[in-house]
């Protein structure tokens, strides 16, 4: 005779990372949202490289500004280890802008205006950018905090030597 074995329980996730991946996702969209808002606020492409002409203030702002501010949203959403998760609604935002360029784009001359040797140092700067923001706003919720500041703990150790 063979007697079958139960399989093992599969783990669950429990509440805590059920909750935790909700509030991952909802950063992310939410990311994302702030971003698609300040490229449509700004009105510049990212992805179309025009020679010099490209670099104005607008495109800065898009660049630096917009993704700070969306590493900060995701930090605010997120929390902890947000640095991490604020790469993503950048990576996406930018490929989905740039295939809709791609598929969307009436010029021929493709290669000249949505050039991937140009667009991959600009996501690489709106990534940063975004990290930099999401590292801030952990600042800002506390996340590296170690302890409440205790003046009494600074107080000389009662048997040491008085000077």
């Amino acid at each position: 005779m063979t007697t079958e074995q139960t399989p093992p329980p599969v783990a669950r996730p429990d509440w805590a990372s059920q909750h935790r991946f909700a509030a991952g996702v909802a950063a992310v969209l939410a990311g994302m949202a702030v971003g698609a808002l300040g490229d449509w606020i700004s009105g510049v492409r990212l992805e179309i490289f025009q020679g010099m002409a490209t670099f104005t203030p607008a495109w800065m702002g898009d660049v630096f500004v917009v993704n700070f501010v969306v590493g900060l949203v995701v930090a605010a959403i997120f929390g902890r280890h947000a640095k991490w998760l604020a790469i993503v609604p950048p990576v996406l935002l930018r490929s989905i802008s740039y295939l809709y360029l791609y598929f969307t784009m009436p010029h021929p001359d493709f290669f000249l205006n949505l050039h991937l040797f140009y667009w991959g140092p600009t996501l690489i700067l709106a990534v940063e950018c975004a990290n930099l923001g999401a590292i801030l706003g952990e600042v800002r919720k506390g996340v590296y905090r170690r302890k409440p500041y205790n003046p009494a703990d600074l107080s000389p150790r009662p048997d040491a030597p008085h000077s």
